[in-house]
């Protein structure tokens, strides 16, 4: 209530003196990337954050595009080190900050995913060559919403494509290849075994090159990953 007074008393005020209500404002001193979430008006607090710093600098991916040539690995390694370096150049101010490196990205991206208090995140964008300071959001799937969104079962209908013979790589969470349509039985019984087993190469056949469907993978983050814990060493992959 209170705000909506203020909304209807300012323009009053400033009607009086100019009325376009032009100089009702102060145009603000602030520049550069503002990220709303990583600090949101009138909240100051100590809660750890995961954030990203991007760095001046194009990335590898970015030289790519613009060369006419493929890019050996030589000279990839080459920008790498160059965006490294300039990267490890603020790992200590960013440490007095008391923001903890969690990863270091030159490939795709030129950036630092760093895990800091929401009150010191701010302050990551005064660091040399620092352009833009952006939070990590935990984003969650849900498969019911998702097949509809990208238009699965309007193709399914109006082409009769299934995926029947189609080799699929998949870059995800997971997949749980105890489940019937992955050829697995279905079961509560197969999947607990398989989950228990995970450490393990899989012995249950549903997994594998000799498997019916899915032929093999790699976990890159393994069993402890979660990426909205509160324990800094849960959100790095290992």
């Amino acid at each position: 209530m209170l705000l909506s007074v203020l909304s209807l008393a300012f323009p009053m005020a400033a009607s009086a003196q100019d009325p376009s209500g032009a100089d009702r404002f102060e145009r603000s001193q602030i520049q550069g990337t503002v990220d709303p979430q990583i600090l949101p008006a009138g909240l100051d607090d100590s809660r750890l954050v995961n954030v990203m710093v991007q760095l001046d600098g194009d990335p590898v991916a970015v030289h790519q595009a613009q060369s006419r040539a493929k890019l050996s690995k030589a000279e990839k390694d080459t920008i790498k080190a160059d965006l490294k370096a300039e990267q490890d150049a603020i790992k200590d101010d960013i440490a007095a900050r008391g923001g903890q490196v969690l990863s270091q990205l030159q490939s795709a991206y030129n950036g630092m995913r760093v895990r800091i208090a929401r009150n010191g995140a701010a302050s990551l964008a005064t660091l040399p060559n620092v352009v833009a300071v952006r939070a990590l959001e935990v984003h969650t799937i849900e498969n019911a919403v998702a097949v509809p969104y990208i238009g699965g079962p309007q193709v399914w209908e109006d082409l009769g494509f299934h995926g029947e013979g189609v080799k699929v790589a998949i870059i995800d969470t997971g997949i749980d290849y105890t489940h019937a349509n992955f050829g697995g039985p279905g079961t509560v019984k197969a999947f607990a075994q398989a989950d228990r087993g995970d450490a393990r190469p899989d012995r249950s056949g549903f997994f594998g090159p000799n498997a019916p469907k899915v032929k093999g993978g790699f976990d890159f983050v393994g069993d402890a990953y979660n990426a909205s814990s509160e324990v800094a060493a849960e959100t790095v992959p290992h």
